[in-house]
């Protein structure tokens, strides 16, 4: 099994999104170009001919030693591949990252279990997904009554829902949310996907035309994906529901899934009938010898 680092400038990008696309795993953050948005450079473990891949995003600890890192805006990565990921495959993956890397903070996508789970330092973190395959009325039979009587509530407020927003007004919005949006990053983001044809921004407005809630969607590898979600604190709970309702009617009966990213656990989608998919987060910090040989080398 042929493992070997690959610094960034040396990534082939045809290959990589290659893999990404026909991985029996493969997401939208896998793809060069989302990573390169979000971490701007990032180094990799390549298998042969790009059969398999894994992204080592790179950072400084506040120890000032070198890390592997995973920022808030990507979802599960770890390996992706064409293969069978076995534990073998697993565990020479891991053993490939280079020692230079002392510290791991890495998220790993749901088909990287079977060696993580064996791991101490590999500790279980929910993510959630809703199979869009079935019509919408046998779906909705699996939402909890506490949910359904949110989104009547909501729907009978009259909001305005549309996808008419250009990116910069999508992002002023996520801003005034959170201040601590990247505005850069979420318009890169959002006009790739504008360019690819998958970009899906979703906004719940009052009569006057005021934002009350918006979201960012990508439609990728069989996958209906939330990337973010901004709404008025008072708001954000009911119009969250609401919006993941009538979306979830307008995809139903479609060879999707409905990926809710980091925002699963925040809403507690199983009241929408979401699935937990186990993945693993692997966080290694390093003994104090090695951070102190780090500082005199």
């Amino acid at each position: 099994m042929d493992i070997r680092f690959v610094p960034f400038e040396d990534i082939d990008i045809t290959r990589w999104n290659s893999c990404i696309h026909f991985a029996i795993n493969g997401n939208v953050f896998g793809y060069h170009w989302f990573l390169k948005n979000v971490a701007r450079e990032f180094d990799a473990l390549v298998e042969g001919e790009y059969e398999s891949v894994m992204p080592l995003l790179k950072g400084q600890s506040r120890w000032n030693y070198p890390t592997l890192i995973h920022p808030r805006e990507i979802g599960r990565l770890g390996i992706f591949s064409v293969h069978v990921l076995s534990p073998a495959r697993i565990q020479k993956f891991l053993q490939a990252i280079p020692d230079h890397f002392l510290g791991r903070d890495i998220l790993f996508n749901e088909f990287n279990q079977a060696h993580l789970k064996q791991m101490e330092e590999a500790t279980p973190s929910s993510w959630h997904e809703l199979d869009l395959s079935k019509p919408y009325e046998i779906i909705r039979e699996s939402y909890d009554t506490g949910v359904i009587e949110q989104i009547e509530k909501s729907r009978a407020q009259n909001w305005l829902p549309h996808s008419q927003i250009k990116p910069e007004e999508l992002v002023r919005f996520f801003s005034s949310i959170d201040p601590n949006t990247d505005t850069h990053m979420w318009m890169r983001i959002h006009y790739n996907l504008m360019h690819r044809g998958t970009a899906f921004p979703t906004v719940y407005a009052q009569s006057d035309g005021s934002i009350s809630a918006a979201a960012l969607f990508a439609y990728s590898n069989g996958f209906f994906t939330l990337l973010n979600y901004k709404a008025e604190d008072s708001k954000a709970q009911s119009l969250f529901y609401h919006m993941m309702d009538d979306l979830i009617r307008l995809h139903a009966d479609r060879s999707l899934k409905l990926d809710f990213n980091i925002f699963g656990e925040k809403f507690q989608v199983g009241g929408l009938g979401a699935i937990n998919k186990k993945t693993y987060r692997l966080r290694q910090v390093p003994k104090w010898g090695r951070i102190v040989r780090h500082w005199l080398t």
